[in-house]
C-alpha cells in the first residue's frame, strides 16, 4: 500500500516551471486558434466589415473558449500529480544525500509505487551500504592488527 502524498507541490521550481510552460502553450494555442478562425472567417466573407466578422466568429468560438478554460485547471492538476512522480523521488533523494553528507544515519531509501526512477533508490542504497562497510572496515583492521601484535608478543616472549 502506498502512502498518500501530503503536498501537491514538492519542488516548486520544477513543477511550477512545467505548469507555467503548459499554461503558456495553452494561451499560445488559443491565440493561434482564434487568429486562424478570424482569417478563415475573413476569407469566407472578405467584404463584410471587420467588426461584423469578429462578432460572428465570437458567436461560433465562445463555447470552445469556455470549454478550454474549463479544461485548463484539470490539465494543470493532472500535470502536477504527474510531475509529483519524479519531483517527489528527487526531493527525497536530495534530503537523504544531505543527511548522508552531514554524517546523519540514513534509512534505506524507498520510493512510492508508481514513482519514476526506482533505480535511483537502489543505487543510493548501494552507496550507503558501501559507505557503512568502509566505515566498519578500519575497526576490523585495527582489531586484526591488535590480535597480530598480541601474537607477535607471545612469540617473542616465549
Amino acid at each position: 500500500m502506498s502512502i498518500a502524498r501530503q503536498r501537491k507541490f514538492v519542488d516548486f521550481a520544477v513543477q511550477g516551471g512545467i505548469v507555467a510552460r503548459l499554461v503558456a502553450y495553452w494561451f499560445a494555442t488559443v491565440g493561434i486558434s482564434l487568429s486562424l478562425a478570424m482569417v478563415i472567417g475573413w476569407f469566407s466573407n472578405p467584404l463584410a466589415p471587420l467588426a461584423q466578422q469578429w462578432a460572428r466568429q465570437m458567436q461560433l468560438i465562445w463555447p470552445l473558449l469556455l470549454a478550454t478554460f474549463m479544461v485548463l485547471p484539470i490539465a494543470v492538476l493532472g500535470l502536477v500529480r504527474f510531475t509529483h512522480r519524479f519531483a517527489g523521488p528527487v526531493l527525497r533523494l536530495r534530503r537523504c544525500l544531505n543527511d548522508l553528507a552531514d554524517g546523519r544515519a540514513v534509512a534505506p531509501l524507498k520510493f512510492r509505487k508508481g514513482d519514476f526512477w526506482p533505480e535511483l533508490a537502489d543505487a543510493f542504497n548501494r552507496v550507503v551500504a558501501m559507505k557503512e562497510s568502509l566505515q566498519t572496515r578500519p575497526r576490523s583492521l585495527r582489531a586484526e592488527l591488535a590480535d597480530s601484535e598480541a601474537r607477535d608478543e607471545e612469540v617473542v616472549g616465549v
